[in-house]
Formats: structure tokens, sequence, C-alpha cells
């Protein structure tokens, strides 16, 4: 999903939240991941949450759980 010049995995937007899903790609672009993060919350005020390929793959009942508080925490 096209945020300004980034593309988001996935983009709720009511309320607004990003998900991303990271592979081995991203242990090696934190940088990158971090002004990415910063940049789409100071100019669109959407908050980023993301989980590695494993977490998704292992343990699906944690991360659902955990979008699930993210998602409350959002006014």
């Amino acid at each position: 999903m096209p945020v300004g010049r980034f593309i988001a995995d996935f983009l709720c937007t009511k309320p607004k939240l990003i998900i991303e899903i990271d592979g081995l790609v991203h242990d090696f672009k934190i940088k990158e991941d971090t002004e990415r993060t910063e940049a789409i919350a100071q100019d669109f005020n959407i908050p980023i949450i993301r989980f590695k390929n494993e977490e998704i793959i292992e343990n699906m009942t944690d991360v659902l759980r955990n979008i699930e508080e993210h998602l409350r925490l959002i006014p």
C-alpha cells in the first residue's frame, strides 16, 4: 500500500496503523527501516509495528494479540 514515497505491507486507514512483515533482508536495513518509520510517523502520523516472518509463522496468536493491543491504544 503506498504511503507517500513508501510502500507499506499493510495499512489500516481507520484507525491509522501500518503493519510490516520483515524478512531476513531487514536484519541488514535497520537504519533505513528506522528512518522510514520516523518519516512516516512525522509526515502521516501513522504508527508502524513490525513482525519478523518467523513470528508470523511460529506464533500467529501472539502477533494478533500484539496488533489488537496497538489498535486499542489508537484514539
